[in-house]
């Protein structure tokens, strides 16, 4: 086992050089460690929906995305799509709650 930085570990990229993690603190989150450098990247979260994040999430084949199940601290489980270059989450099951992956 080799520490690469706090949180827990959820899946490797497809290029085996960055880990998503979930970090638990006061305002949970989801980020980027590079297994090289130990450099930790929060992804941006919307603060004004913040998110529950389940310990369910992958990357998508190409690596510039994720899909990930959270929930708002109200409601179900749902399902959702980030660009880890930029940019807040986006639900991709805006209609449906109480979502599995």
């Amino acid at each position: 086992t080799k520490l690469i930085g706090d949180g827990a570990p959820i899946a490797f990229s497809p290029d085996q050089k960055y880990v998503l993690a979930r970090i638990p603190s006061p305002h949970n989150r989801l980020c980027l460690i590079n297994v090289e450098t130990k450099r930790v990247k929060p992804l941006e979260t919307d603060s004004a929906r913040s998110l529950v994040y389940q310990e369910f999430a992958c990357f998508f084949p190409d690596g510039k995305r994720i899909l990930f199940a959270a929930n708002k601290p109200d409601s179900g489980t749902r399902i959702y799509i980030q660009n880890i270059r930029g940019g807040k989450p986006v639900c991709f099951t805006p209609d449906e709650e109480g979502v599995a992956m």
